[in-house]
């Protein structure tokens, strides 16, 4: 009993300090890798809107301008490099920067006299760096944007760098060593104590050898992974990729150097400017299809008209539109309801319903090109160029948009059906004698005038199927 109670006592404290030493470790983990991607986000944040700024100066001053450009980015992911080498466990390996070459002799030589001669940190020289570079930018006339909104920037620098402060204090305070050591002396006593326990328990030799090692092994794995994950910023498979996260910095700030950085967004004529369409959630998902489905139409249309083809393939891809054009009446009534109305009876036309206004459109374009009609008139002129394999998927997607508008329509045909022939039925009930029209009794000349019992008969029956 003694024994038992002495190994469940170190047991439950061996449990209990790897489950702290996990939570710590795991804790750590997750804070570095937020805090890395923090410090990305402020600093790329930085050259956007400073690179943003130079816009108003670009017409007046392009030299001043692409060089302070490429000046901010070859400083910024240097200062990022440097800022993951700093952090870094071992500093053996380097990081991909932009061009820091490229630099002026100058600044290069500056850089290399505060790491070997003054031993200064480079993060905060280059940090230092780009806020005199953007303060001389500003008054060159190069960043024309009021100092409160510049301000801005400077915030963002700072931010940036106290994340990397943050980063810093995980990798230089490590677990403490004391806790450690007291955990690996339990795990020690725990490896000379558990199989003894486990053989006067168990009576197999092979199951207690088998309970013995899961159990030992189990802590110890878990104490090597609490170790592992305490320090993320080291070279092995298990830390975060540094070398990952350089290069998604990297390309970010290329992204800013891309002629089209300085590209204004605007409206197409596809678009939706009805405030009622944009908030009615079915409307909206509606006319997104509809433009996705216009692009494709038009797209294959100025792919048959480059080609010369144009005219016969596009009516046949349009032939389902032609039978809705037609009318509804021409189309077949569902088995279910297949009734005909007694002969000589008048029945009320039934409205038939219009068609989707994406029809509509897709009609009249089909319409134009079958009159001659230049379909220039129709398409924009500053369409891109088709793609042969998107065109021909988009016309498969507009062929089998059609033919759902069509089963629709025949299931409003049959639902018309369906409610003449209980119109019939309705008539038929009725007695012979309401109406003297009826038995043959009216005087020639007078009208047959429907009774309350016809009105209701011939009042429309609502529609069951997609109508309603």
């Amino acid at each position: 009993v003694r024994e038992s109670q002495t190994w469940t006592v170190v047991t439950v404290v061996v449990i209990a300090m790897l489950s702290f030493r996990i939570r710590q470790a795991w804790a750590r983990f997750w804070e570095a890798t937020g805090l890395l991607h923090m410090m990305r986000g402020e600093w790329y944040d930085s050259a956007s809107c400073l690179i943003t700024f130079s816009r108003a100066a670009l017409k007046a001053k392009p030299a001043e301008v692409a060089e302070f450009r490429h000046t901010l980015i070859r400083c910024m992911s240097l200062c990022h490099g440097c800022a993951l080498q700093e952090i870094k466990e071992s500093n053996v390996h380097a990081f991909d920067t932009i061009d820091a070459m490229g630099l002026d002799e100058a600044t290069l030589r500056w850089l290399k006299d505060c790491q070997t001669k003054h031993h200064f940190n480079r993060v905060e020289i280059l940090v230092h760096m780009t806020q005199v570079l953007v303060t001389k930018a500003h008054d060159d006339g190069i960043l024309k944007i009021p100092p409160p909104i510049l301000s801005r920037v400077y915030q963002t620098l700072s931010r940036g760098f106290v994340n990397l402060l943050n980063a810093k204090k995980i990798s230089d305070t490590r677990f403490p060593f004391p806790f450690a050591q007291l955990i690996a002396g339990f795990l020690l006593f725990h490896v000379i104590i558990t199989p003894v326990m486990i053989t006067t328990l168990v009576s197999s030799k092979a199951f207690a050898a088998l309970l013995s090692f899961v159990m030992l092994f189990g802590m110890a794995a878990l104490n090597l992974v609490a170790s592992e994950l305490e320090n993320p910023f080291g070279a092995d498979q298990n830390d975060l990729p540094l070398a990952h996260f350089q290069n998604e910095m990297n390309d970010s700030l290329m992204m800013l150097l891309h002629p089209n950085t300085d590209h204004v967004p605007s409206t197409s004529r596809r678009c939706i400017t009805s405030f009622d369409m944009l908030m009615d959630g079915r409307a909206s998902r509606t006319t997104i299809e509809r433009s996705k489905r216009s692009i494709a139409a038009e797209s294959w249309i100025v792919a048959m008209e480059s080609d010369g083809s144009m005219g016969r393939p596009i009516m046949q891809d349009f032939s389902c539109l032609s039978a809705c054009s037609v009318g509804v009446a021409t189309s077949q009534p569902s088995q279910t309801r297949e009734q005909t109305p007694p002969s000589g009876i008048a029945v009320p036309p039934t409205p038939v319903a219009p068609l989707p206004p994406e029809a509509q459109e897709l009609e009249l374009k089909a319409r134009l090109l079958a009159t001659g009609s230049s379909p220039a008139k129709v398409l924009a002129k500053d369409e891109p160029a088709p793609d042969p394999h998107a065109l021909v998927a988009s016309m498969d997607r507009l062929n089998s948009t059609m033919q759902l508008w069509v089963q629709r329509l025949e299931q409003q045909v049959a639902d018309m059906d369906y409610q003449r022939v209980v119109q019939q039925q309705l008539r038929s009930s009725l007695p012979t004698s309401v109406d003297p029209v009826r038995n043959g009794n009216a005087p020639s000349g007078v009208a047959a005038s429907p009774s309350v019992v016809e009105k209701k008969a011939l009042e429309p029956v609502p529609s069951m199927g997609y109508g309603r």
